[in-house]
């Protein structure tokens, strides 16, 4: 990867040994990333590639219930850790996360298109005309998000970000049950 790009970042796997090490840490600093507060730090790997050093960027968020309460056990909070490998040594650690984050939302964004908005089977044979198909479904993309943000705050079971398949069941199919 290093030879194909200046600056590389990747998901890295969490394994038992490694949580340990994280919980022995101890220079972690609070932030918020994405709207929940969580702690971040960064620790050099050296042992992965032998004569190359890494970042990895460590972030921690205490485990909660279904009712919201943070989770302890024996030793204290549990924590959830997500680490990120990179070579960039330069911007902080939440400027890491949230960076990689984003790729996640514009996937996320291409999985909706493509499953909710018929993006995954296109119509036509001409680009041209897949690309009007395309835009068309954009934009009712759009005024969907917009609709469903003003009837979540009537209709209970619909939330914001409810997908189109939770809009047809409580809109098309259970009023065409009854």
């Amino acid at each position: 990867v290093e030879q194909r790009c200046n600056t590389f970042y990747i998901r890295a796997a969490n394994c038992g040994s490694r949580c340990e090490e994280f919980r022995q840490l101890e220079e972690w600093k609070s932030v918020e990333v994405g709207y929940e507060r969580c702690d971040v730090t960064s620790v050099s790997m050296d042992d992965l590639i032998e004569g190359k050093s890494y970042r990895l960027v460590v972030q921690r968020t205490p485990l909660k219930d279904k009712h919201g309460r943070v989770q302890t056990d024996m030793f204290g909070v549990i924590y959830t850790y997500r680490c990120i490998l990179t070579n960039n040594r330069t911007s902080t650690e939440k400027d890491i996360i949230t960076f990689y984050n984003e790729r996640g939302a514009s996937e996320k964004n291409f999985d909706i298109q493509n499953n909710d908005f018929g993006w995954s089977h296109l119509p036509f044979s001409f680009m041209a005309e897949n690309m009007a198909f395309m835009m068309v479904t954009a934009m009712l993309k759009n005024f969907y998000l917009y609709l469903v943000r003003h009837i979540s705050e009537k209709v209970k079971p619909l939330k914001k970000t409810s997908r189109l398949k939770a809009f047809i069941l409580h809109f098309v199919s259970v009023p065409a049950k009854w």
